[in-house]
């Protein structure tokens, strides 16, 4: 019964976790930096007399900040990709353990109190990824 609870704890946890954690933030700047830095590379090895060269120089803070974009938002997305089907695959456990003929009913009455939680911890971090994107911050 504890796997069951584990999904529920961590959407509470990542509904308690800000879009812009430090953490999130060293990524994007990682990236934007890896970025910005392989366009100066570039640049350097095209020459930076040229026109292409010089093209790529100026190009290359504009390209950190995009990068760092991208991959802030793709971290995003692949955390809420993972939230989700972790939600998904307790929800299935539970409805599993609840269906199983052999369950007690006082079992049953603790998986749906589980199933409740796993409900409200899902919808509160939907509805903080919501206010995050709007700005409505409580």
């Amino acid at each position: 019964m504890t796997e069951a609870r584990v999904p529920a704890q961590r959407a509470a946890r990542k509904q308690s976790r800000g879009r812009s954690t430090p953490q999130n933030s060293i990524n994007a700047g990682l990236g934007g930096v890896g970025g910005g830095t392989g366009m100066v590379a570039i640049a350097h090895s095209v020459g930076v007399d040229t026109a292409l060269g010089q093209t790529l120089l100026y190009a290359a803070p504009a390209v950190s900040v995009i990068a760092g974009s991208l991959l802030y938002n793709l971290k995003l997305q692949a955390e809420w990709y993972t939230e989700r089907w972790q939600v998904g695959r307790a929800r299935k456990t539970l409805e599993k353990q609840l269906k199983y003929p052999h369950t007690s009913t006082e079992h049953k009455t603790e998986i749906k109190a589980l199933l409740e939680e796993l409900d409200h911890a899902a919808a509160n971090a939907e509805l903080e990824r919501i206010k995050l994107f709007s700005g409505n911050r409580r």
